[in-house]
């Protein structure tokens, strides 16, 4: 599901090294670096289970809305009761898959 850590570090690398884009900030192997780089890995695992949050709202949820005159889409699942419950309980989820992630790196 995420990023190979190995791929990670090797681009944020190039980028931070002295002759990268970003080199004349002089942030390779400070924890600017690290941070950039964890959030480099942790952001496609962030980003999979907010969709799947938002996508798992059951669509009569979503049709009720409508009919009672809120413009539901998927973007605006949070708006919703069943949404609100999804993200707090997947807050704890997505903190865990990324300490995981970090953790092997």
């Amino acid at each position: 599901m995420g990023l190979p850590p190995v791929v990670v570090g090797l681009f944020v690398y190039l980028i931070l090294s002295r002759k990268g884009p970003l080199g004349f900030m002089g942030l390779l192997y400070s924890p600017t670096a690290m941070i950039i780089a964890q959030t480099i890995l942790a952001l496609p695992i962030v980003t999979a289970l907010c969709h799947s949050a938002i996508r798992n709202v059951d669509p009569i949820i979503r049709q009720a809305a409508r009919t009672l005159g809120r413009n539901i889409r998927p973007r605006n699942a949070r708006s919703h009761p069943r949404g609100q419950i999804r993200y707090p309980l997947g807050d704890h989820r997505r903190f865990g898959r990324v300490m995981a992630e970090v953790g092997r790196s």
